[in-house]
Order: C-alpha cells, then sequence, then structure tokens
C-alpha cells in the first residue's frame, strides 16, 4: 500500500506508462549493436513472414479439414435410439387451430447395414457416391403407435370442418 492522491485508474495509467518506457528503453539499448540504417537480415524477414503466412493458412484451412471427411480422425456417430412423432394442426384465418396427434413411438429396431447394402444405396444415391466412410443404419418403427390415437368426437368434427372451409392451411 503506498500513500497516493491517485485512484485506481490513474495508478493503471502510470504502471502502463513505465512499462512502455522500460521497452523503449530496452529496445533502444539493442539498436545501439546496430549500425544506422543496416538492414535487417533476410532470414528474419522469411521466418516472420513465413510463420505469418503458416498461421494464416491454418487459421483458414484447419477449420474446414476438421469438419469435413477429409478429417482422419473422423469416427463414425452411429444413432442408438430414436423417436417418431407425427401430428396434423390445422390453423384457420381468424386465428383458430387445432393440433392433433396422429402418431408417437419410439423404435422398434435399430440394425447397421452391410456393406453389399451400403454398396446398393450409394449406386441408388449418386448424390453420396463420393462418401469416404460411409455407415447406414435402418431404424425400424411399429406400425402403430405406442397410444391409442384417441380424439374426442367433438375435436374431429371441428378438425374436419376447419379442413372444409377455405383459408386452411
Amino acid at each position: 500500500v503506498t500513500r497516493t492522491s491517485m485512484n485506481l485508474f490513474m495508478w493503471f495509467k502510470l504502471e502502463d506508462a513505465a512499462k512502455s518506457l522500460f521497452i523503449t528503453k530496452a529496445d533502444m539499448n539493442a539498436r545501439k549493436f546496430v549500425k544506422p540504417a543496416d538492414p535487417r537480415p533476410i532470414h528474419e524477414k522469411v521466418l516472420q513472414g513465413g510463420l505469418f503466412l503458416f498461421g494464416l493458412f491454418v487459421l483458414i484451412v484447419a477449420p474446414i479439414t476438421y469438419f469435413s471427411t477429409a478429417n482422419f480422425f473422423l469416427k463414425s456417430n452411429l444413432v442408438f435410439s430414436g423417436s417418431l412423432r407425427a401430428s396434423l394442426e390445422v390453423s384457420v384465418d381468424g386465428g383458430g387451430i387445432s393440433q392433433l396427434s396422429l402418431y408417437d413411438t419410439s423404435q422398434a429396431g435399430m440394425t447397421t447395414e452391410t456393406k453389399d447394402d451400403i454398396l446398393k444405396f450409394m449406386s441408388q444415391n449418386p448424390e453420396v457416391n463420393n462418401a469416404v466412410d460411409l455407415t447406414l443404419q435402418l431404424v425400424e418403427f411399429p406400425k402403430s403407435a405406442d397410444t391409442f390415437w384417441l380424439v374426442s368426437n367433438s375435436l374431429r368434427e371441428q378438425v374436419a370442418q376447419q379442413l372444409n372451409e377455405n383459408g386452411t392451411t
């Protein structure tokens, strides 16, 4: 603790000025060993420029490489569970909205396809033909939902009426 009339920010400014003066003094002492108007060595320029360009290259190319299929450390990200929900939402001009849940269930089975199935899939879908390491999974859902489709008669009639009206989306 020092006895001073400076507030904290004035003290920071004083410390910053002292730091800047010290760095300038050290720079001037280092320049004493170099002849006036003596050019910088070529290896220093090449090293600094090369490191700068390498840094820019890494900054631009690294994210692209990391998030693309060119990444050698990329692992397949398998799906472990799935669910499917289908609902019908009817909205009418004027603000009337009705929503019915038609189907809601989780997967009945999940299998990883064989290489032959993957090759067949790739031949049928040319947009994925250039995939390096393709893992194909088949997710199966039951024909009927986990819960019964219980809809009251009034809601069913309301949705049917809204579907028949003009301006329904």
